[in-house]
């Protein structure tokens, strides 16, 4: 996160405020210090403050200093938001250059607990680390710098509104979709998570943000190459590889595979069943094993009406299935591999779906985190 310190912090030593305003700071500049956040002002008010503390603190006096010779370079380059940290709120969000800049009062950083790192809830904490490849990937290799959370799936949202409106942290969450299909509607839980969101960031005193990624799931964002590489054969999931290798390989990929259950296929949901879109989305799959349809007579409207009808959610029995997924510990699988061929695997072959996605999601950290160890920024 990076905080911008205001013009109008500036106060005289005798001013009531003064004391308060300069423990702000000190916990802002210790928050930079630390490599947990950014800071920034122009060199007016960096140097008021670095003398301020010259005498008291030489730990903040040297943040500024270092601040002073920065201030130079202004606001990090490609950021989309910052917090603009004020004496008074008057324009409590705005918009130049395509920035979003919120306003925070001085005193909500009297406190230490403000300036840990940022708070980054995911439906599991596999999500996390692989979030953290694709910044690597998207940004020079360089690790951010957050504390992962756990929002245990369905109870994302409470972790959210614990952490960042309860405890006032700074706060950010990345969710998927669980569409099956481009046009499906959103879930229950996605619409209510970006419901109750929306309403805890437009509160005062709330630094949180968070992105909906455009797939069904966190696994269609790994990239084939790595897919191609796990095993398949000892875990008896080959043939399930050759079938996703159809569509792996075909001029549809890019449409199929943003909703594709990695793990557990696709199922004739009663929810989804006759839906048109869905019914045209399966018929494109099925196409590319023709041997699925060689009893019907090639008769596609036939093969589906044969496929049984599954109540609820997906299950692993195998009913209503119409095509097999990978491997259920796939994300896993997935980090495993790359903790393993890191330093090898930081330019992945990319379907341009997921390099729209994978664009999003690093400049959408890189905003909200915006501190790489030892303090290094993009620019």
């Amino acid at each position: 996160m990076y905080f911008y310190l205001d013009d109008s912090l500036i106060v005289d030593e005798n001013d009531t405020e003064f004391a308060k305003i300069k423990k702000a700071i000190k916990y802002l500049s210790l928050g930079y210090s630390e490599g947990n956040h950014l800071l920034g002002g122009d060199n007016g008010i960096l140097e008021f403050y670095k003398n301020a503390f010259y005498e008291s603190d030489k730990d903040t006096y040297s943040v500024l200093a270092e601040l002073c010779d920065k201030s130079y370079e202004g606001i990090p380059i490609g950021i989309t938001f910052y917090v603009e940290v004020v004496k008074n709120i008057s324009i409590p969000f705005r918009i130049e250059n395509d920035i979003e800049i919120k306003q925070i009062k001085y005193d909500f950083f009297r406190n230490s607990k403000k300036i840990q790192k940022t708070n980054f809830i995911v439906e599991d904490l596999d999500d996390a680390d692989f979030y953290n490849y694709i910044c690597q990937c998207q940004l020079g290799g360089k690790e951010y710098v957050f504390e992962k959370i756990n929002g245990g799936g369905t109870n994302t949202i409470d972790s959210v509104r614990q952490h960042a409106f309860t405890q006032k942290e700074i706060t950010i969450s990345i969710i998927d979709t669980d569409k099956n299909f481009a046009s499906d509607n959103d879930s229950s839980k996605l619409s209510e998570f970006k419901k109750q969101c929306d309403k805890i960031k437009q509160k005062d005193n709330i630094i949180m943000d968070y992105l909906v990624i455009n797939v069904h799931e966190i696994e269609n964002l790994i990239p084939l190459d790595i897919i191609d590489q796990l095993e398949y054969q000892q875990c008896g999931q080959q043939e399930n590889k050759n079938d996703f290798d159809l569509i792996k390989g075909s001029n549809i990929a890019n449409d199929i595979l943003p909703f594709f259950d990695t793990k557990k296929g696709i199922v004739k949901l009663k929810s989804i069943y006759d839906n048109p879109d869905f019914i045209q989305y399966v018929k494109q799959i099925v196409r590319l094993k023709p041997t699925l349809l060689t009893t019907y007579n090639n008769d596609f409207d036939a093969y589906y009406a044969k496929i049984e009808v599954v109540e609820g959610k997906k299950g692993n029995d195998g009913k209503g299935k119409i095509w097999s997924g990978l491997r259920h510990d796939l994300l896993k699988e997935t980090l495993k591999y790359i903790s393993k061929n890191k330093d090898s695997l930081l330019t992945p072959h990319l379907l341009p779906f997921q390099e729209k996605e994978w664009t999003r999601i690093s400049n959408f950290i890189y905003t909200m985190c915006c501190c790489y160890k030892n303090n290094e920024t993009r620019n």
